[in-house]
């Protein structure tokens, strides 16, 4: 997976959109794009322009992870809780697989809880035990943040996607993702 700095070259420099949009001539609404990562591709000439602007080097422009990414969500149809006494709860089940084309694939596997609240829909996953979370903390600790955030993201609208196709009547929807570590951790 490669990502570009942008974003992070720009901060670094107290660079606005604006001064490399007039000094470069990309437009603002591609280098906004470039920013958030939401880009699918990058012209060579905007890659150039960019690095001659900024003084750095290709490969200060772009960080690589040799991984790619999926996701997986699924929530079972059993209710957690008296749904007399409590709003519908269901356990839910979360995937995210490592896509590792020298290694092997691995995945990381989350449980927790989907709650409707009569169309708010709230979710929570952490790692499936505290082996699961030792070791997604070795992995995401090796990689740079920004793969994270993206990895969070991709995850999170995985999530909402999987929930509409569900068939939940849905209003508004939180997912709170924990990604190495458990909410309440069991004593030894």
């Amino acid at each position: 997976m490669i990502l570009n700095k942008l974003s992070l070259l720009l901060a670094e420099r107290q660079l606005k959109v604006t001064t490399v949009a007039n000094a470069t001539k990309i437009s603002r609404t591609t280098l906004t794009a470039l920013m958030k990562n939401e880009s699918k591709m990058i012209q060579f000439d905007t890659i150039n322009s960019l690095c001659l602007f900024l003084e750095v080097e290709p490969k200060d422009f772009f960080d690589f992870v040799p991984y790619n990414f999926s996701y997986h969500f699924d929530s079972e149809d059993e209710l957690v809780y008296d749904p007399n006494t409590h709003p519908l709860t269901y356990k839910a089940n979360g995937i995210i697989n490592i896509i590792d084309p020298v290694d092997g694939d691995f995945l990381f596997e989350y449980n927790g809880l989907l709650t409707d609240f009569g169309g708010d829909i709230s979710v929570y996953l952490e790692p499936a035990g505290e082996l699961m979370a030792e070791v997604a903390e070795s992995f995401f600790s090796g990689i740079p943040k920004s793969f994270i955030t993206l990895i969070e993201k991709e995850f999170r609208e995985h999530i909402e996607k999987s929930i509409l196709e569900e068939g939940y009547n849905v209003f508004s929807c939180d997912v709170s993702l924990n990604l190495t570590s458990l909410r309440n951790k069991r004593a030894n």
